[in-house]
């Protein structure tokens, strides 16, 4: 294995060190805090999936990252890949303007959420009762 690469010794010296960029941790990015909700994950969405779903940073919206099917989030009809935009009829733009919405609506209202799923809007999904609000895990 000592056969490849720069083997005289004057271009050896030549030869620089590639500098490595430090890796991006996003756990400390606010923005890509993930929550637990209902037994699923959701996130507010970042960077490149504005231009995927066709939205300005100004919309924003809930991206929904798991969704086992047996918990009360897949059982309501969100899927893998959803994105949130509205609740009882008003704008989501991140986590926390869910949460604001779902801890303002009295606690025997049902509640509405309408989500984009595959290009397609418009698509809704209903709970009898107020859920809980996203939590960090």
């Amino acid at each position: 294995m000592d056969q490849f690469g720069v083997r005289d010794p004057q271009l050896r010296a030549d030869a620089r060190t590639p500098e490595i960029p430090a890796l991006r941790n996003i756990s400390s990015d606010p923005k890509s805090i993930v929550y637990d909700w209902l037994g699923g994950k959701i996130r507010n969405i970042e960077g490149a999936e504005y231009s995927v779903w066709s939205i300005s940073p100004e919309i924003g919206g809930v991206m929904v990252l798991f969704t086992p099917g047996y918990r009360e989030f897949g059982a309501a009809g969100l899927r893998n890949g959803d994105l949130i935009n509205t609740c009882n009829n008003q704008m989501v733009k991140s986590v926390d303007d869910l949460a604001r919405i779902i801890n303002e609506a009295p606690a025997d209202q049902s509640l509405s959420l309408q989500f984009r799923r595959e290009g397609s809007r418009g698509n809704k999904v209903g709970f009898a009762e107020r859920p809980p609000v996203p939590e960090l895990p």
